[in-house]
């Protein structure tokens, strides 16, 4: 069984002021209370009614912090970014998540140490979102952003190797859910252009 995720309407809505990463690492460590460990659905139950920006934004948090240096969680989770960025590319309406993607847990000791220390780095980031530049965020915009999605979840594969090497793919899915969730095109805008970077650095790499 899978997770449906609401109507990706809601991607364009008014943003909400609350959808903040630090928001997000708050609503995570509450999930985390009383438990001794921390599914990926957990995560994303927590904020399901937010449609396709945090299901950018959860992974690209887990791999731009410390938590990325957990072995194994930067492929699950770029495998899990990719296939909601196949989705936005697509056009389909409501994003959809397979059980076998979300029933992987993590250790909660891990995650609240690694997430807490993150957490006011977190908090310059959300000062400087707002709403603005809402057509970037509207399709067919929004396909660009799940074409990236897609590239910055596959990335994750070759670079999960390279000490804090999905750290660029990790900061690029947190703009890029954030702005949807805030409908602030600049961050959508500036996410885009960190992907589009990392994966041509990569190409000269091959």
């Amino acid at each position: 069984m899978g997770i449906p995720m609401e109507n990706r309407a809601d991607v364009t809505r008014q943003g909400d002021s609350n959808c903040g990463l630090a928001a997000v690492i708050d609503g995570v460590l509450e999930s985390a209370q009383g438990q001794d460990e921390v599914a990926i659905r957990d995560l994303l139950e927590a904020f399901s009614g937010r449609s396709y920006g945090p299901l950018l934004m959860v992974p690209g948090l887990a791999m731009a912090t410390p938590l990325g240096a957990i072995p194994g969680v930067p492929i699950v989770f770029g495998v899990l970014a990719a296939w909601v960025g196949l989705q936005l590319l697509v056009g389909r309406s409501q994003p959809w998540v397979p059980g076998w993607m979300v029933n992987r847990s993590i250790d909660r000791e891990q995650v609240v140490r690694r997430l807490k220390s993150a957490r006011p780095w977190c908090q310059r980031v959300d000062r400087w979102i707002r709403r603005r530049w809402v057509w970037v965020v509207q399709s067919p915009m929004v396909q660009v952003v799940g074409l990236v999605a897609v590239g910055m979840g596959a990335s994750t594969i070759p670079l999960a190797v390279v000490p804090w090497g999905v750290t660029a793919p990790g900061i690029a899915l947190c703009l890029l859910g954030l702005g949807l969730m805030a409908q602030d095109g600049v961050a959508v805008g500036v996410g885009t252009g960190l992907g589009l970077l990392t994966l041509g650095m990569m190409l000269r790499l091959v």
